[in-house]
């Protein structure tokens, strides 16, 4: 098998331009309707900025003289309310910033609707398009990297960065207004810098180590999970000097000094986690509850009796990294942590260098098993959790694939022609999403011709795809029902006759009905109450808007044989099935 590959550089421009396009395209996918929670949640945060008031906000604190110290001023100061301040903690403040911030330029140049709710939704999808894009040629000078005396590392490189381009994980969220795609390339680059460390242990490596991590914890908290690879990093740098590790000379001042940055940077990016200290502890109080199960609500009921890592290799991975590259992820995985970690503890005990290659490994893998690993450890299991792993998830199974060229050239070949056509269409399948319309406005233009107007409509409470069917067929029309809580309402009953006294139902997404099916022991009435309008002889199907095609095609295994259909968050935001039911009593 030999490298014939004259001009790798104009392969991967190719690939990243042809990448740009399919993340760039249709960015504003809805239709004017933005109903991903979590984009309008950045948006709140985003509303709360006012730059403009800051004038007025230091002008009303009183002077220095009224105070008896310069430390009782600073604990009188109002920090929280500075005008700067997004309430908003789920995320950092980071990427909320830099989208209000060119927003606010591009309205200076008379783009005013650059600062309005749809114009901050997107630049946010911009931005999220470009650092997808990104991660391509990232991908192939991890690789490259990481190969560093392989004699096929230009066409490995080349092979995970065309399954970059064409990964449907990557396109969704290229399209989202969420902070993962920006997470994983800051990700990407503070393993690319570590290497770059471990060959040279320049201080400015460290320095951009330090920096790196602070905008990464800046950007989201849980990025502190990976600080361990500034250590490692920095033991191998140690240790290769010599071929020994002292202790008492681990913490040198380069060290130190990365260390220094990071919560200065972290600080710096999103400064309201300290200043409005309060409002962050009692946010992360409820999102660490959300998080670890101990407080149950609507929009994690999904979770309830699965089981963590089976859930994200059947339910997550196949559609977000495809069904090849999962199984070869999970053996290479395997596979390298067992291979690797010998390796390293062999040159440590007999005292030698651990060399590039191993050390770059090393890093990988460590990165993988952090986010991983902390992530396996959550109840919640949300696809776009898994995003920032894919990259290095690619990375490693090209390496799986090529470790063993020297067995069989041929089979090797045919691995690699799998799962690159796989990838293709998989993703191709998948980006037909934003080549048609929004499944709820067209449900709603469909349903203007085809319902009566004045009709009473029963649907489900939570969910914001409502909105478009209430001009048409009047809010006063249209009763949302809260079948979520319906096992703890003392007036179930009344949901009940309120849905059998309406004409039509109306089922938003697969959301609902798809736990109370899957587990109807837990949800007894949620079960009954859509088993009767779906399987029911009192309910007919007249409408019904999907995608199911996108995710749930040969490339799936027909969703892998109807046994493990995907994550609902990888479905219910940008092509939730839409269906009306109508009452045959009525």
């Amino acid at each position: 098998m030999k490298e014939k590959l004259k001009s790798p550089l104009t392969i991967l421009l190719f690939l990243t331009l042809l990448g740009a396009i399919l993340r760039f395209y249709k960015l504003d996918w809805g239709d004017g309707q933005f109903f991903h929670p979590d984009e309008r949640n950045i948006v709140f945060g985003i509303s709360n900025l006012h730059i403009e008031n800051l004038k007025d906000y230091f002008s009303a604190i009183p002077p220095i003289s009224t105070y008896p110290s310069i430390l009782s001023w600073l604990k009188a100061l109002p920090l929280k309310d500075i005008p700067l301040n997004p309430k908003f903690w789920a995320y950092g403040s980071l990427p909320i910033y830099i989208i209000y911030f060119i927003a606010k330029l591009l309205e200076l140049v008379g783009v005013h609707s650059a600062t309005t709710f749809e114009g901050y939704i997107i630049i946010g999808r911009f931005l999220s398009a470009l650092s997808s894009t990104a991660l391509i040629p990232l991908t192939y000078l991890l690789t490259v990297q990481t190969l560093n005396k392989h004699k096929y590392k230009h066409f490995i490189g080349l092979v995970s960065a065309f399954w970059i381009t064409f990964m449907p994980g990557m396109l969704q969220f290229a399209h989202f207004m969420t902070f993962e795609t920006f997470l994983t390339l800051q990700y990407m680059v503070i393993l690319l810098i570590s290497f770059y460390l471990v060959k040279t242990g320049q201080k400015k490596y460290y320095i951009l180590l330090g920096i790196l991590f602070g905008i990464s914890i800046g950007t989201k908290i849980i990025s502190i999970a990976l600080l361990p690879i500034l250590f490692l990093a920095h033991a191998l740098w140690i240790y290769n000097q010599k071929a020994s590790l002292n202790i008492f000379k681990f913490f040198t001042s380069k060290f130190l000094l990365s260390l220094l940055l990071i919560p200065i940077f972290a600080f710096l990016s999103s400064p309201f986690h300290i200043l409005d200290w309060g409002g962050f502890m009692n946010s992360l109080t409820y999102e660490s509850s959300v998080a670890n199960g101990s407080l149950l609500v609507f929009y994690t009921q999904q979770f309830i009796d699965t089981i963590p890592v089976f859930y994200q290799i059947t339910r997550v991975f196949p559609y977000i990294l495809s069904i090849p590259l999962t199984i070869i992820a999970v053996v290479a995985l395997v596979y390298f942590l067992i291979a690797s970690t010998t390796h390293a503890l062999r040159a440590i005990y007999n005292k030698k260098r651990v060399s590039s290659e191993l050390s770059f490994l090393l890093l990988l893998l460590a990165m993988l098993v952090l986010y991983l690993g902390f992530h396996f450890t959550l109840y919640v299991k949300w696809t776009r959790y898994m995003i920032p792993a894919l990259p290095f998830l690619s990375i490693l199974s090209a390496l799986l694939i090529f470790t063993f060229v020297h067995y069989s050239k041929k089979l090797t070949k045919a691995i690699v022609l799998v799962t690159s056509l796989w990838l293709l269409f998989a993703g191709m399948m998948f980006w037909q999403i934003y080549t048609n319309k929004y499944t709820v406005m067209e449900a709603a233009n469909i349903a203007s011709t085809k319902i009566p107007k004045n009709v009473k409509i029963t649907s489900e409470v939570y969910d914001l795809g409502a909105i478009p069917f209430n001009p048409i067929f009047g809010t006063q029309n249209i009763e949302l029902l809260n079948v979520y809580e319906l096992e703890h309402d003392p007036y179930a009953n009344d949901i009940f006759k309120k849905r059998d006294e309406s004409d039509y139902y109306l089922i938003l997404s697969q959301r609902l009905y798809g736990t109370r099916f899957r587990i109807p022991e837990k949800f007894p009435l949620g079960y009954k109450f859509y088993d009767e309008i779906i399987h029911g002889s009192n309910w007919t199907k007249v409408l019904d808007v999907n995608r199911t095609s996108a995710h749930c095609n040969i490339f799936t295994l027909m969703c892998l044989g109807g046994y493990f259909n995907p994550d609902e968050t990888f479905v219910v935001f940008d092509h939730p099935e839409v269906m009306m039911y109508s009452n045959l009593n009525k």
